[in-house]
């Protein structure tokens, strides 16, 4: 890392360590811990250890304090602190605090964002990007979204295109969508809602030339709220969470395995003639017209569990 970008997308890594660290972080202004910053996925953690040599290292603080100024300003949080050695975290929160820091000329945001694109022969840039995914459609650029449709939905097409001689007849390829891909989700924003639209279309037509072609079953999972990290990023997971235990047929909170589960049964001789379909596994929710904690709803006497 030097003067060109990592050859990587934007948010590849959930942790990224450097160990005895020798890099100058707080040097140019930090632009190469911003570097680090773009490849770290939201709640994804930034852990640094010092070399044993920088304790009797009487630069060693002002380093420290001007890398702790730089990631407060990038709206890291620090999480855990021990000799020379801390971890970073950064939060979902961080766009929101990112903006508000660029009014004040804390710190630097991108013009321009280039999420899904890999990196290779890309200058450095002295500026954080600031992830879409919240950005109301009428105000989400071209660029950002064609970047969710090809983060989101041509990534599944690529991979397929190249994998498909290698499967075996009669196996089974899964992706996963969210309903948002079909009703209104507010807050889901950034081109993403038509991304998995366009991501299960292109299940359908590709479960038929699979199909057709290599007997590949192609199928897709629509899964309910889940505290993964991808969900993190768009802030309001908990809130979802919630409302999909008050209203889901099903009153529980959705678990990966469940999703695993219907994963494997998807990849198994059980479903060895399903193809090209969505499969809901969300306790049910995507079956409610109305939700039970509306006003409608009040004077039903509907069962409610209490959590």
């Amino acid at each position: 890392m030097s003067t060109k970008q990592l050859p990587f997308p934007t948010g590849s890594f959930e942790m990224i360590h450097c160990s005895r660290c020798r890099i100058d972080f707080h040097e140019n202004d930090g632009i190469f811990i911003r570097e680090s910053g773009r490849l770290l996925r939201s709640n994804g953690y930034f852990v640094y250890s010092a070399p044993p040599a920088y304790r009797k290292d009487k630069d060693f603080p002002v380093i420290w304090d001007k890398l702790v100024n730089l990631t407060t300003a990038m709206c890291w949080r620090l999480i855990a602190h021990k000799v020379q050695t801390a971890i970073w975290i950064k939060e979902n929160s961080q766009p929101s605090c990112l903006l508000q820091n660029a009014k004040q000329k804390v710190t630097d945001v991108c013009d321009v964002d280039d999420e899904s694109k890999p990196s290779w022969n890309i200058p450095l840039k002295n500026c954080i990007q600031v992830r879409k995914v919240t950005k109301p459609l009428l105000e989400t650029s071209r660029k950002g979204y064609l970047d969710a449709l090809s983060a989101s939905s041509y990534s599944y097409v690529s991979l397929l295109k190249h994998f498909l001689p290698i499967i075996n007849p009669g196996r089974s390829s899964i992706s996963l969508t969210y309903i948002a891909s079909e009703r209104i989700i507010p807050g889901y924003g950034g081109g993403m809602s038509s991304a998995k639209a366009a991501l299960e279309s292109d299940t359908r037509v590709l479960a038929f030339e699979a199909g057709r072609k290599r007997k590949i079953r192609v199928n897709i999972i629509s899964a309910g709220p889940l505290r993964s990290r991808a969900a993190r990023a768009i802030g309001f997971i908990d809130m979802m969470i919630d409302y999909s235990i008050a209203n889901a047929p099903l009153q529980k909170e959705l678990s990966a395995e469940e999703v695993g589960n219907a994963a494997s049964f998807l990849a198994s001789p059980l479903a060895s003639a399903i193809t090209g379909t969505v499969l809901y596994v969300d306790n049910g929710l995507n079956a409610m017209g109305v939700g039970v904690d509306s006003p409608i709803s009040s004077d039903l006497n509907i069962p409610k569990e209490q959590h």
